[in-house]
């Protein structure tokens, strides 16, 4: 079943090769969800600055972001485009206990696959 009309933003974590993907194509496909990646936007990141895009890159470029910026700083981006989209948003691939604390203050609720 999908959640409630209540839920507009839900944040999913878990462990590599959990099926964190398949959760969130199952949202989107059967309940409507949009789906925001914090892989994607990292993606986005190192492509405009040049960098190979592979694993080390998005570690490092993630990093860099927070200490940049605050801990939270690329859920803080997608949080902005889940609400300008005013429907339901499914933020995939959350990594900090500042980005989860992000998602609270916003009201969202957090799934975790494992």
């Amino acid at each position: 079943p999908c959640p409630g009309p209540v839920m507009r933003i839900l944040g999913i974590t878990g462990t590599l090769g959990a099926g964190k993907g398949a959760v969130v194509d199952y949202l989107v496909r059967e309940c409507g969800f949009r789906h925001l990646s914090i892989r994607a936007l990292l993606a986005s990141i190192i492509a405009e600055r040049g960098l190979p895009l592979d694993r080390p890159s998005m570690v490092r470029v993630a990093n860099q972001l927070r200490k940049e910026h605050s801990s939270s700083h690329l859920v803080d981006r997608l949080l902005e485009q889940a609400r300008a989209a005013g429907g339901p948003c499914v933020i995939e691939s959350i990594r900090t206990t500042a980005e989860v604390g992000a998602l609270r203050e916003a009201g969202a609720s957090l799934l975790a696959v494992d």
